[in-house]
């Protein structure tokens, strides 16, 4: 997506630093996290984020066709 950690951190309501840590694998992004990585990279790619978050395709579509 070309954005460094700071600007990565932005659309997702945290630091980098908490970034870095993911990138990293000290710690794993939260399930709201994930859900809006998997907004940002839109289908095919934000299925795995979603899948990561516990979300079901079944619930991922429902989710984007409210968008």
């Amino acid at each position: 997506m070309g954005l460094n950690q700071f600007d990565f951190g932005k659309h997702l309501d945290c630091s980098s630093m908490v970034i870095s840590r993911w990138e990293r694998g000290l710690q794993k992004p939260p399930a709201d996290c994930l859900i809006m990585m998997g907004k940002m990279a839109g289908p095919p790619a934000g299925w795995y984020f979603w899948k990561m978050a516990g979300i079901s395709p079944e619930d991922a579509k429902r989710m984007l066709n409210k968008a």
